[in-house]
């Protein structure tokens, strides 16, 4: 079993400056402290949580690791937890901005502070470590995207199912030459994405060779790239489905810089709406991130957490299709 000693040792640092880093001390240097993270990692090393998770001390409090507190999706989601929770529990909030060193580095922060409820969507790289925590009894909750392993409970709406549904109206629109554009490719809901692709091609076997995945980033930057990458073709795709209204957000500032219109010349859906969706013209086609129902059934999931009842099931919510007007009807 490996040890602190034998992290030290791989890190180069004493164990004392090991001990430091995993209960979260900030008089760390940043150097040592990624030595320290980085050698935990490769070495799978697996603190002693078990003995803290029998003590009756609780400290009342949530800890949330999620991508973007800016992203639509997290910020209703947010603001949904705190108004049930505020005054009673104390919530932590980390970015992680899908960076899976990071991550790791908010995950050990967080079970330092020995939060009682763990939410996170993760990136899929530090699973192996929050399976360890899980069975050791750190309550873990999966929001918006679901574990590899599927050991740890969650809650998100269906992504692959979603991605069938905008690939079957664009199709039924006339559509013949779609792009999928989302986010890293390790992330389980990019994963589900990808599945749903296939789903659709086995079903439509006339459209292989027409429909392409892009991998990427969850950001405007990443949108306004690959705008210009795919809409630069000879024979550009005439409609675009997004992993997210932040890289939505990027394509219609881009179509606007360039002078396309959106949808005459490039019909767009959404996973999930601009925050202020009904102020933009034209009206964005998306799917529905669920943000409400995933919302109430993560606090009744919390809820059970904090009283030992947690199950280990995930939930997945249908998606559904929220038709405006970014989809054109090709004659």
């Amino acid at each position: 079993m490996t040890t602190i000693k034998d992290v030290a040792k791989r890190a180069g640092v004493s164990i004392s400056t090991v001990s430091r880093v995993l209960n979260g001390a900030e008089n760390v240097d940043k150097v040592l402290r990624d030595k320290v993270n980085v050698a935990v990692q490769e070495l799978a090393y697996r603190p002693n949580f078990a003995a803290r998770t029998m003590k009756k001390h609780t400290t009342q409090s949530i800890g949330f690791i999620i991508p973007d507190f800016s992203t639509p999706f997290y910020e209703k989601m947010i603001k949904t937890i705190e108004k049930e929770f505020l005054g009673k529990l104390l919530i932590l909030f980390i970015n992680s901005y899908d960076d899976p060193k990071t991550e790791m580095r908010a995950i050990m922060d967080m079970v330092a502070r020995q939060v009682d409820v763990l939410v996170i969507s993760s990136t899929g790289r530090n699973e192996e470590y929050l399976n360890q925590l899980y069975e050791h009894g750190i309550k873990i909750i999966f929001v918006d995207r679901h574990p590899l392993s599927r050991k740890i409970p969650s809650v998100m709406a269906d992504k692959c199912d979603g991605t069938v549904k905008a690939l079957e109206y664009f199709k039924r629109a006339g559509h013949r030459r779609i792009a999928i554009v989302t986010g890293p490719k390790e992330v389980s809901s990019n994963m589900d994405r990808a599945k749903g692709m296939n789903v659709f091609l086995e079903a439509n076997p006339d459209m292989i060779g027409n429909i392409s995945i892009h991998f990427g980033s969850f950001t405007e930057d990443y949108g306004i790239m690959i705008s210009e990458k795919l809409l630069l073709r000879s024979n550009p795709p005439s409609a675009i489905l997004t992993g997210s209204a932040v890289i939505a957000t990027g394509i219609f500032i881009y179509c606007r810089n360039r002078g396309i219109t959106i949808p005459d010349e490039l019909s767009i859906i959404s996973s999930g709406d601009f925050a202020q969706g009904e102020l933009v013209s034209p009206r964005l086609s998306y799917i529905g991130d669920e943000h409400e129902r995933v919302s109430k059934i993560l606090i009744m999931m919390i809820s059970d957490a904090l009283n030992n009842h947690l199950d280990d099931d995930s939930i997945l919510l249908p998606a559904r299709l929220n038709l405006n007007e970014t989809v054109k009807v090709l004659d």
